[in-house]
Parts: C-alpha cells; sequence; structure tokens
C-alpha cells in the first residue's frame, strides 16, 4: 500500500507539474490531487524539492542502465553507440511525462539536488564520449571533427524530443530511432566504416 500511494503522489505531482510548472504547484495541491494528507505525502518525501529530484534521479538511473545493459551486449564501438541511443530515444515512449517534466523543471532542482543530478549526466555523457573514442581509435569514427561536438550534437537532437513527441501521432518511437541513428552514423562513422556490411542496418534504404 506504501509503493502505491508514493506512486500516487509522484503521478500527481508530475500531472501538476507539466500543467502548472513546478513553481506554482505546493505540496498541499500534490497530496489534495493524490487523495492523501500533508502527512502522507511527508512520509515518502522531505519536500517538494526532493520529489522532483528523485523524478530526475529515476529518468537518468533507467537512461543509463537501460543503455549500458544493451552496449555492453555490443562488440564493437559504433554498435555501443547505436544501442545506448537507441535506448535513450526508446524512454521517451516509456516514460514521456517523466522526461517532459525533467527538461522543462530541473532548473528549479534545489543546489544539493542539481549537483548530484549533475554527477549522474557527467557520468552519462563521459560514458558516451568513451563509446566515441574508442570508435575513432577503430578507425569506424571520424577524427576531424570536435569530441565535444559530437557528444553535444547527439545529445542536442536527442533531448529536444521531449518538445514534440507524442504518442499516436503518425509516427512510431521506432522510427524515430531508425531516423536519428541513420542521421547521427551519418554524420560520425568514416568511409570505410559506411562500406562495412556489419553496419549496413543502421542506414535508411533509399527510395
Amino acid at each position: 500500500m506504501s509503493e502505491s500511494t508514493k506512486k500516487r503522489i509522484i503521478d500527481s505531482a508530475l500531472t501538476l507539474f507539466k500543467n502548472k510548472g513546478f513553481h506554482e504547484v505546493s505540496v498541499r495541491m500534490i497530496a489534495k490531487e493524490a487523495g492523501v494528507s500533508n502527512g502522507g505525502f511527508y512520509h515518502h518525501f522531505q519536500s517538494k524539492d526532493e520529489l522532483l529530484y528523485q523524478i530526475n534521479d529515476f529518468i537518468l538511473t533507467y537512461v543509463m542502465e537501460t543503455g549500458k545493459e544493451v552496449a555492453l551486449k555490443k562488440e564493437s564501438p559504433v554498435e555501443k553507440l547505436e544501442g545506448m541511443i537507441r535506448a535513450f530515444i526508446l524512454a521517451f515512449d516509456v516514460y514521456n511525462l517523466e522526461i517532459s517534466v525533467m527538461y522543462r523543471e530541473n532548473h528549479y532542482l534545489a543546489p544539493e539536488y542539481f549537483e548530484k543530478i549533475k554527477e549522474k549526466r557527467d557520468e552519462y555523457q563521459d560514458y558516451i564520449y568513451s563509446i566515441i573514442k574508442a570508435g575513432i581509435k577503430a578507425g569506424d569514427i571520424r577524427s576531424n571533427t570536435p569530441l565535444i561536438l559530437n557528444g553535444m550534437a547527439i545529445f542536442g537532437m536527442i533531448n529536444w524530443t521531449y518538445q514534440w513527441y507524442e504518442k499516436n501521432r503518425g509516427i512510431t518511437i521506432d522510427k524515430i530511432a531508425d531516423v536519428y541513428i541513420d542521421f547521427i552514423m551519418n554524420a560520425l562513422l568514416t568511409k570505410k566504416a559506411k562500406q562495412n556490411l556489419r553496419y549496413e542496418h543502421l542506414f535508411l534504404n533509399d527510395e
């Protein structure tokens, strides 16, 4: 019962945060929406700030763990990068509301929570960069473009998805992943890698 109550509080907070914004929502409003007392809220969360932190932490942990789980099963850096990218994109479908709230409201994180989230984001970013570096060393990823720009281009493209993605909009999340991966790999891979039949599945067929 306790965990179901906690989930109800989080779900209510997510809806309120999305519709009104974090700053305009009070603990009392969240408790009322969830059908619990203020005391019931504080039984699960120290504050509204901690609740927002837990939303952010949950999503980042999910994206990192699902991405790494896929990447560890792959052999080449290019395939690892594909796995990380696809897992990241699919998260927008699984946790669309949570991700939208995370991106829109994370600037309201209290300083101590902001630092924790920044550490986790940096860890994820460094993991992606390590894969790109390994791809460069293997001769599959171009070395003539700055690493940081490659990374920021990938993150920027995927992160912005929350602004427009909606389920049942006429394009599936798998198709979005296929298109993004095609864009990214066309930009990153060397000519030799693009001719490698092992990576043929990364590219969309010309029609």
